[in-house]
């Protein structure tokens, strides 16, 4: 960016300036490139946080699956015979809540494009919502699995 500026400063075009920005090929008007490394850590991290927080302020289901999540926190360390089962019970739960995650990123995206009936909008949401409910399945079956397991 400060290149382009100089080479402004020193008599050349404006489209010649912009035109050597090794960023901006082919684009109208100079963007500033992204963070890159670890200096885009605190602004991904605050975004995934912000994420968070909607998903838990706007979605009944996410809080439940976060509820499930502290849940399965004790019921592994009770009945996990060792660390990967302890591990797969809680993880079977964690992939629910992101699925959920994912479905109601699905669903905000088609709200914000269409209010109207469409069939392609139906589709997506059901799609995302079909996911959720196939982890929902997963996670069921495994604890009773091990719910079986501890019962025998």
């Amino acid at each position: 960016m400060r290149q382009n500026f100089l080479r402004f400063l020193r008599g050349n075009s404006p489209a010649a300036c912009l035109q050597a920005a090794p960023y901006n090929r082919g684009m109208s008007s100079a963007i500033p490139p992204k963070h890159t490394g670890f200096a885009r850590l605190l602004p991904a991290i605050r975004y995934s946080c912000q994420g968070l927080a909607y998903a838990f302020n706007t979605q009944t289901a996410v809080r439940q699956e976060l509820f499930m999540l502290l849940v399965s926190l004790p019921f592994a360390y009770f009945f996990g015979r060792t660390v990967f089962e302890q591990l797969l019970i809680v993880g079977v739960v964690l992939l629910v809540l992101v699925a959920e995650l994912l479905n109601t990123g699905i669903e905000a995206a088609v709200d914000m494009i269409t209010t109207e009936f469409h069939p392609l909008a139906k589709a997506a949401k059901d799609v995302g919502s079909a996911a959720v409910f196939l982890c929902v399945l997963f996670a069921s079956a495994t604890w009773l699995v091990f719910m079986y397991r501890w019962c025998v």
